[in-house]
């Protein structure tokens, strides 16, 4: 039976739940409940069951590390689509330290995530199978947001 625990992903994936729970916390200090987005509990299960298929269906943690690239790919530009605006304005400059901060930390994960995957570095140098996964993963984020921003 495949040992996920035994995998070295396993350390990457608890330092990740860490990381993410711990923006979860700071964002949801900044942001009031009544503004905050309804459908939390269903973006956690959608990123375990995004990470958790891949790995478990191919039982190699290649496709979960694809798979966090793709998604830290996505939250490096939505981080600095907040950013931008905000160091245009030259306001909160707390604000911007905070998405900042936390931006460096999702790249840090994209990076080291498509370290670990073993793969050549760049979307173009990826095997064509690997990029189609990539774009649904990095669509599919796209996709999740927009839908918040409604509900």
């Amino acid at each position: 039976p495949y040992r996920f625990r035994e995998e070295p992903a396993y350390d990457f994936v608890e330092e990740h739940c860490k990381t993410e729970a711990a923006h979860l916390e700071l964002m949801e200090k900044l942001v009031p409940p009544n503004e905050r987005s309804r459908l939390i509990p269903l973006w956690k299960l959608s990123g375990f069951i995004l990470g958790a298929l891949p790995t478990l269906a191919w039982r190699t943690p290649t496709w979960l590390y694809v798979t966090v690239e793709a998604v830290e790919t996505f939250v490096d530009v939505h981080y600095k689509n907040h950013i931008v605006p905000l160091e245009e304005l030259g306001t909160a400059p707390e604000l911007l330290r905070l998405l900042r901060h936390c931006c460096e930390e999702e790249i840090h994960h994209r990076d080291d995530a498509s370290r670990r995957s073993g793969l050549p570095i760049g979307y173009e140098q990826k095997p064509f199978i690997v990029r189609v996964w990539f774009t649904i993963v990095a669509r599919g984020s796209e996709i999740a947001v927009a839908f918040a921003k409604r509900v």
